[in-house]
């Protein structure tokens, strides 16, 4: 699970962070304090969770959700310091999934991140029952959110695994846009563009290309196609139905910080050191 948080004040950032070691104590928090740096964080390394506090003077808050949601759908958490229900309503419908004004409780806090993260592993996300799916050296753990290629894992983001997810179900059958769009972004004018976004992404860790597929393959103006080997894991345990069936992404050591503020990684069990 890596959390990032974008435009933190110390005292919050403590309160986030252990909302969140709450519920997942093995999270990857990355913490910056400028929106830009957030932006890019976002897009180079797209997280499970945003959380954005919207006291930043940098840039309006409707004008950060806006350029968030030309490019990601990252389930996106706003914590308000002095919120009304005018930002509250244009917030929600730019894209936000939660509005919350301070003061902020830990307890409260971990209830309306819980509410956001079920609501977006609703739709289209495989069932905690179903056993590995193996595809030649890909493998694929649906109760796991874990994916390897040549014994490698493979980290992927929540919606990233959805998309792969799909195709790999409906292996060697063309997959429209719609069919994968519609269970995961609903009705959004832009969800074509954000799938093209997402295949890429997806293309780009599997190693793969549009020119020389070798796992996804264009079909053009109609969709998607599977076309890696499936190979059944029959030995494979089957794991438990009672599986919580989070994926925790590997821990990113990259120390490079963004030239516009400072960005913190941490272990969720290290002391808590914020950026002043």
């Amino acid at each position: 699970m890596q959390v990032l948080l974008i435009g933190m004040d110390p005292e919050t950032a403590e309160t986030v962070l252990l909302s969140l070691r709450l519920r997942w104590p093995d999270a990857h928090p990355v913490i910056t304090t400028k929106t830009q740096t957030g932006l890019t964080l976002l897009e180079q390394e797209p997280p499970d969770m945003l959380v954005l506090q919207s006291n930043s003077e940098e840039s309006s808050l409707s004008k950060t959700i806006k350029e968030i949601r030309g490019f990601s759908d990252v389930p996106l958490v706003v914590l308000a310091e002095k919120g009304d229900e005018k930002e509250e309503i244009s917030a929600l419908e730019l894209g936000a999934d939660d509005y919350v004004r301070a003061p902020y409780s830990v307890g409260g806090l971990l209830a309306r991140l819980l509410a956001v993260h079920r609501r977006c592993q609703a739709g289209g996300f495989p069932q905690s029952f179903e056993p590995p799916i193996q595809c030649g050296t890909l493998i694929i753990n649906p109760a796991t959110y874990e994916v390897s290629l040549e014994g490698r894992p493979i980290a992927l983001t929540a919606t990233e695994h959805r998309v792969l997810y799909l195709l790999v179900r409906n292996k060697g059958g063309v997959v429209t846009h719609g069919m994968i769009a519609q269970p995961i972004w609903g009705d959004r004018v832009d969800s074509r563009s954000l799938l093209k976004k997402y295949i890429q992404r997806i293309r780009r860790k599997l190693g793969d290309t549009s020119q020389n597929p070798i796992w996804i393959a264009n079909v053009q103006g109609v969709g998607y196609k599977f076309i890696g080997p499936l190979v059944p894991i029959e030995s494979a345990e089957r794991p438990s139905a009672s599986s919580n069936g989070h994926r925790y992404a590997p821990n990113h050591t990259r120390s490079k910080t963004g030239s516009t503020g400072s960005v913190l990684r941490q272990r969720s069990n290290a002391n808590v050191s914020l950026p002043v």
